[in-house]
């Protein structure tokens, strides 16, 4: 009888422990005309992103709605550098994307969605 409480115990405890390794899973979703030789977003690499596509999940501890996102067009490297930062914008659980948009070459749109 021990045994199966212990076995249980350790399932219930290996669950706890897999699903707190990351909170957040984010992905990027190229909403422009271009496609992204490379995006990152607060220094993590998501690669190349043909226009319309979307790149993969990537764990992160936790984001707010606006990070620091990088995106390489044309050899020309574009940065959104947020300002601040709002307490309700903190996202520790969850699966988001970052919709982003390229305006006039020179700026990046991001619009934030929860899956």
């Amino acid at each position: 009888m021990n045994i199966k409480l212990l076995i249980a115990l350790s399932a219930i405890l290996l669950l706890f422990i897999g699903c707190g390794e990351y909170g957040v899973q984010l992905r990027i979703q190229n909403n422009s005309q271009f496609d992204f030789q490379d995006v990152s977003v607060n220094n993590v690499s998501f690669g190349p992103l043909n226009q319309d596509a979307q790149s993969k999940y990537l764990p992160f501890e936790s984001i707010y709605e606006r990070e620091f996102v990088q995106v390489v067009i044309n050899d020309k490297v574009l940065k959104l550098i947020p300002e601040d930062f709002d307490e309700s914008e903190y996202k520790s659980t969850g699966d988001y994307t970052y919709m982003i948009d390229i305006i006039n070459e020179k700026y990046i749109s991001l619009n934030f969605k929860s899956e």
